[in-house]
């Protein structure tokens, strides 16, 4: 069997599997839940470490753009430009 992850043992994965299928829905959901509270406590530390001088609103607005994906008109990639995803 083929693993999702190269460094994860086939029976580990398993029985991850069956655990993850067994719990209820609202437990899944309150999984994910903690995962992305933990994603936004991650990109709130790195937002602090690159704007020191920012107020708690500021970061907040920044963490809402983060997550839309806001691109500022002065932040477009000029012609002939490529933006990070590839795309010109």
């Amino acid at each position: 069997m083929i693993t999702q992850s190269p460094d994860t043992d086939p029976e580990s994965e398993r029985q991850q599997i069956r655990i993850l299928r067994s719990m209820p829905v609202w437990q899944r959901i309150a999984q994910i839940d903690a995962l992305n509270a933990m994603a936004e406590a991650f990109t709130m530390v790195g937002l602090r470490r690159h704007h020191p001088a920012a107020t708690p609103t500021q970061l907040r607005h920044l963490l809402r753009d983060r997550r839309l994906q806001v691109v500022k008109p002065s932040e477009t990639p000029a012609d002939g430009d490529v933006s990070p995803d590839g795309a010109p």
